[in-house]
């Protein structure tokens, strides 16, 4: 009879983990637990060592046969946000610390305090002016001049 509780509170257990520990496996293992206190109600099992191992083919075999009813039922948080990571960047406004030509990479902006290399698609960009970052080439990013019309499109000024 002892044996019959120890599986009914490690089930209870593994059930309730199942909340902090999200992700439709802890549940199963439970369930394999209640499975094998049934069976030892029943009588069928009666020793440690085939109750420990029914337990484990048990939960597995729930786990494959029930997981997938479970999550099409109670689907989990899915967030498909953006991997690029220089997303909102491009067109950020940065000032140009040193000449940027379209020839090098000698160039720097000064983008979120620190400098970068840079390198414009055409022309050049003199120490001081503004530019709009227009995309990254591995660490360079590639800018062209600011023209302003963005800035005062926000502001209202047009």
């Amino acid at each position: 009879m002892a044996g019959i509780w120890f599986w009914i509170v490690l089930g209870l257990i593994l059930i309730v983990l199942e909340f902090l520990i999200p992700g439709l496996v802890v549940i199963f293992l439970g369930f394999g637990a209640f499975f094998v206190a049934l069976l030892h109600w029943t009588g069928i099992l009666e020793n440690w060592a085939s109750s420990t191992g029914v337990w484990i083919l048990s939960s597995f075999i729930f786990l494959l046969l029930l997981r997938s009813l479970f999550q099409r039922y109670l689907p989990g948080e899915r967030h498909k946000g953006s991997t690029d990571e220089d997303e909102g960047i491009f067109g950020a406004v940065v000032e140009v610390v040193a000449p940027v030509n379209a020839e090098d990479n000698t160039g720097r902006i000064k983008f979120r305090g620190v400098t970068w290399p840079a390198t414009c698609i055409e022309g050049q960009i003199q120490a001081g002016e503004k530019a709009k970052i227009v995309f990254r080439n591995d660490m360079t990013w590639v800018i062209e001049p600011d023209d302003g019309y963005d800035n005062l499109m926000e502001t209202g000024e047009i």
